[in-house]
């Protein structure tokens, strides 16, 4: 008995591109993920932007999906996080779980509390900027101290176009 595919096939930026904001054909992926990490019952919220599709899944979780060409960017993600938790001196997402379904993979985060800072800077005063600069750069500092993590090997791509 062949089982539905819960994610559509996807093979690179092209087909991803339309695909990548179709809610239709990626929820019943989602919820699958949400699943196998039980958090079935919590509310999953798709944000607007972004470069791959994120989901606030509770008042708790973040939920980041990678299509399977691009399972390099998750391992970085994840690596980051993890290299980078409780190092810096603003709050950073801990990492909570991280996997893969059907070639799909995917990153569950720490939902961080507050707003998003596009929101909130036209509404801040100069001495407020001046406080998150100072704290920007003090991050910054802190980071650039830090061990990297290793990362995935980089693989590139070059289309040479058809053989001669």
């Amino acid at each position: 008995m062949n089982r539905k595919q819960l994610f559509p096939e996807v093979h690179g930026d092209q087909d991803f591109a339309t695909l990548r904001r179709d809610e239709q054909a990626l929820a019943a992926g989602v919820q699958a993920i949400c699943d196998q990490l039980h958090l079935s019952g919590a509310t999953v919220t798709r944000y607007p932007d972004g470069s791959q599709p994120v989901y606030a899944v509770g008042d708790e979780r973040v939920l980041k999906i990678y299509p399977p060409f691009d399972r390099q960017h998750s391992e970085t993600e994840a690596a980051v996080l993890a290299a980078i938790d409780g190092r810096l001196p603003i709050p950073t997402p801990a990492l909570c779980a991280v996997g893969e379904l059907e070639g799909w993979t995917y990153v569950l985060m720490q939902r961080l509390p507050g707003e998003s800072l596009a929101q909130v800077w036209p509404l801040t005063s100069a001495k407020e900027r001046l406080g998150f600069a100072s704290t920007l750069g003090e991050s910054l500092a802190t980071l650039h101290h830090t061990r990297a993590p290793d990362l995935p090997a980089i693989r590139v791509g070059i289309n040479t176009g058809p053989a001669l």
